[in-house]
């Protein structure tokens, strides 16, 4: 029975190690959406930049006015009512989702 177990608990390690890494990989391509009032218009246009690299056929170079532009807006957005700036993230992501 012993024998057993620790091979299973190392599969288990090296399956939510691998999924860590896929989302850390997730999370550095898209996190930036989720920061989008915070972040100055030089980072995000850094960062909108990578993601047309990383997804070329997908995207276009206008996407990085875009994105700008609907952060501006977003911003304003959220900061035009009190009660949509909430103190948790996940609040502030669901709010994107249904804007």
């Amino acid at each position: 029975m012993v024998t057993n177990f620790i091979p299973i608990i190392d599969k288990l390690v090296a399956a939510l190690n691998q999924r860590q890494a896929a989302y850390c990989v997730i999370r550095d391509r898209f996190g930036f959406l989720s920061e989008l009032n915070s972040l100055v218009s030089d980072q995000m246009r850094d960062k909108a930049n990578h993601l047309i690299n990383i997804y070329s056929d997908d995207l276009e170079p206008g996407f990085v006015d875009e994105i700008v532009q609907f952060s501006v807006f977003w911003t304003s957005y959220i900061s035009a009512d009190p009660s949509k700036t909430e103190d948790t993230k996940q609040i502030r992501e669901f709010q994107m989702f249904k804007f």
